[in-house]
This record gives C-alpha cells, structure tokens and sequence, in this order.
C-alpha cells in the first residue's frame, strides 16, 4: 500500500469516528501516520482536496462492491435488490455528524460529488432497466429517460431530511426501498410483480 493511500484510509477512519470534521487536522493525520506534514501536502494540497478525495475512496469503495453483487447476482432484479442491500449498509454505518459538517462548511465538495454519482447511479439505473426488459421483468414500452429520471429525484426526496422528519416511524431504508419499490413495481410485467412481492414478503 502506498503513502496516498495509507493517507485515505486513516483519513477516512477519522472522519467515521469524529463528530466534526474540524476535529480532524492535518497535524493529527501526518502525527497519526508518522509522516511529516509536508509528505501529507505533497500528496493533498489542503484539507479540502483530502476530502473530497475521501468521500470518492469511500464511495469508489461501494462501487466496486456493487460490481462484485452484479457479477454474482442470477438476474437483473436480483442484482437491483442485492445492491440496495449494498447501498443501505453503508448509509446506516455512515457518520451523519461527518455528513452535515461537510454540507455545511464545504458545500461545493457535496455538490460535485453529488452530480458525479448521480450520473453513475442513472446510467447503471439505465443498464438495469434495459436488462430487466431483455429478461421480462419489465415493460418493454416505458420511456427509459422518464422513469431513471422519476427515479434520482424520489430517491433526492426520500432522503432528505425534512420528508424523513415527517415520515420518522419509519427507517430510511425502509423509505427509500419503498418509493424505488413502487416505481419499479409499476413499470413490471407479471413476472417481475410476482418477483417483487416475493422478495417483500420475504424481508
């Protein structure tokens, strides 16, 4: 493992323990390391830039875990829960302290991280669809556009802070899941309805 990426990964372990991200310095990442703190700057030219490469090791993180369940996953609607699975495992471990400090002393880091990953997760939503299509599980007549659109903006709603006040008898994951059930539900042939409510009643 190299100096870089002994770097993410404390940093990272760091920002999961903390309750605020200005409790982490990069005096107490290099002191933590063992490194002096102009190794750390040759590699991470402020605090900001160790951020926001942080959250993308983290979420790359995920990414290839999801690869991992698609590879092994029997059919697409398989793969689309198995990944959900993936998806709320990691946002019930993520530290909401950490969350909420980047929000709100690093807002561009949030923003451009949000546009980046909100394009990966439509295009793969993309890929979803049209495999659940070649395999029965979907309609074949939506309009594709339309539906991974409806998708990004109920899962934006769904976890945003005010709708989750409003609806705090349930979970999160049991929010979310809900609202990408129904959508996903309502674009199913016979078969995919029958596969749905299967795995529903089996959670």
């Amino acid at each position: 493992m190299d100096t870089k990426e002994k770097i993410l990964q404390r940093t990272c372990s760091f920002f999961l323990e903390t309750n605020s991200c200005k409790d982490v310095t990069m005096d107490k990442i290099a002191s933590s390391l063992g490194i002096s703190k102009k190794t750390l700057y040759e590699h991470f030219t402020n605090k900001k830039t160790l951020i926001y490469e942080c959250i993308n090791h983290i979420m790359n993180d995920i990414f290839r875990e999801c690869v991992i369940c698609k590879n092994n996953s029997e059919n697409s609607f398989d793969c689309f829960f198995r990944v959900s699975n993936i998806i709320w495992k990691h946002i019930h471990s993520a530290n909401a302290n950490f969350i909420n400090d980047i929000k709100k002393y690093y807002p561009e880091i949030i923003a451009k991280i949000t546009e980046s990953h909100v394009n990966f997760a439509k295009q793969n939503i993309s890929k979803f669809i049209d495999e659940a299509v070649s395999e029965g599980f979907i309609l074949p007549d939506i309009d594709k556009r339309f539906i991974v659109n409806m998708i990004g903006l109920n899962m934006a709603h769904a976890s945003s802070n005010k709708y989750l006040r409003e609806n705090f008898f349930y979970s999160k994951k049991k929010i979310i899941f809900l609202h990408i059930c129904i959508i996903i539900r309502g674009i199913s042939t016979i078969k995919g309805i029958e596969y749905i409510d299967k795995y529903i009643s089996e959670e």
